[in-house]
């Protein structure tokens, strides 16, 4: 704040969405190995926060943009099928809504995001 640092808060639960299209690229369409990316709109939501064990704010819900990016290797089930597990990488930047009477601003991330999941191909 004005170039001091400000001690830092405390929130209770904080959660990070992002919604957008993805594009997931296979190198050899034999093998598993596959890329993924995503551009979308982001929202995280935080808790309650605190500040030296003192209440400072109440729920807040901010939006934004972010973006996605993963890859993993699926196996071969079926003719058609594949499944296999996926490591991922998601990074929001947010902001609260400017009729607020503060401004809130806020990056945030999840890794690794593990998942396994089945393809039709």
């Amino acid at each position: 704040m004005n170039g001091r640092s400000v001690r830092p808060l405390v929130f209770d639960r904080a959660s990070v969405a992002l919604l957008g299209p993805f594009v997931d690229y296979y190198f050899d369409a034999k093998l598993g190995w596959h890329a993924q990316g995503s551009l979308g709109i982001a929202t995280m939501t935080i808790g309650k926060g605190s500040q030296d064990q003192t209440p400072t704010t109440g729920d807040k819900t901010m939006g934004g943009l972010g973006f996605m990016l993963g890859g993993g290797y699926e196996w071969w089930i079926a003719e058609q099928w594949s499944m296999g597990g996926l490591l991922r990488f998601v990074f929001v930047s947010v902001e609260s809504s400017h009729d607020d009477r503060e401004v809130w601003s806020a990056k945030g991330f999840a890794f690794p995001e593990i998942l396994f999941g089945a393809t039709y191909h």
